[in-house]
């Protein structure tokens, strides 16, 4: 492994998708892209590094209030 920074990456933009940027990520990735030489982390490296991504909701209610249907053509 090279000990010199790979030049432009910035190892928060490997924040695993569901994640929300938080300083914590940012810490972890970048103690995750030290370990590994400055080198760029692969997705494996990322979620190691930042832990189970959070869970998709698999629905979301609907408000009627607030959500109306859509009207049908009339």
């Amino acid at each position: 492994m090279s000990g010199s920074a790979t030049p432009g990456y910035d190892p928060s933009l490997a924040l695993p998708p569901g994640f929300v940027r938080q300083r914590q990520y940012d810490d972890a990735l970048y103690a995750a892209w030290q370990a590994n030489g400055f080198q760029p982390l692969t997705s494996a490296q990322a979620i190691a590094a930042c832990g189970t991504p959070p869970a998709v909701p698999t629905s979301l209610p609907r408000f009627s209030d607030s959500n109306p249907q859509p009207r049908t053509g009339g």
